[in-house]
């Protein structure tokens, strides 16, 4: 299990950033500061292979890890060229709930994206 955190862009998207890509990833029980949350979506999701990766760097001495992009895809010479191949449907959400959530009026800690959320692969 992994904690991703959500773009939410409330400020509209631009060139490379969407709403709903996935940032960052941590695991469970690893800080988020106020900026982290800020405009942000954390959601828990099973995934193996990145759980691993951030264990790895948790076992090699690293406090609290994150994978910054971690499911960026890049070119030959390492440059993104999408910064998330995960998104969350930030509009499949429940209106009432999204509202809340896009609206900061109440701060959604964490999500089981199989109930608020579709999500989609590309």
């Amino acid at each position: 299990m992994v904690e991703l955190q959500i773009s939410l862009r409330l400020q509209g998207e631009s060139d490379l950033k969407k709403r709903g890509e996935v940032l960052l990833a941590k695991l469970p029980g690893s800080p988020w500061s106020e900026r982290e949350r800020c405009c942000a979506l954390i959601v828990e999701r099973d995934d193996a292979d990145l759980e691993a990766k951030v264990q790895a760097r948790r076992q090699a001495g690293e406090k609290h890890p994150v994978i910054v992009h971690p499911y960026a895809t890049t070119d030959d010479e390492g440059e993104i060229i999408k910064r998330s191949t995960l998104a969350v449907n930030i509009d499949a959400m429940e209106t009432e709930l999204k509202q809340r959530v896009l609206n900061d009026r109440e701060r959604v800690e964490t999500l089981s994206p199989t109930q608020y959320t579709t999500i989609e692969r590309s």
